[in-house]
């Protein structure tokens, strides 16, 4: 009776670690899930200060912070091109 308790015990033991695994490995992904959330937001946000900008000076802004973006997160970068085009970059 004691060697049929064993087997049970084992497999539950088995059965435990694969679950801690499993919320170990989820709760590593929500982190990096979070900061592609805040980058997403922040790129929204940027882009519609960028768009409001030229929509109303005629001209490329020489930075995001003559844009009005204030924050940006090291994720997205920003390089005026010429007076016609600029190169906005989220990675």
């Amino acid at each position: 009776m004691r060697n049929s308790l064993f087997a049970y015990k084992v497999g539950l033991a088995a059965i435990g670690i694969f679950v801690l695994s499993l919320v170990v490995y989820v709760a590593t992904q929500a982190g990096a899930t979070k900061q592609d959330t805040q980058t997403y937001n922040a790129a929204n946000s940027i882009a519609q200060k960028l768009n409001g900008y030229i929509d109303t000076q005629g001209t490329i802004p020489s930075s995001l912070q003559v844009a009005g973006a204030t924050n940006v997160p090291p994720t997205v970068t920003y390089v005026k091109l010429s007076d016609s085009s600029y190169k906005f970059c989220v990675t």
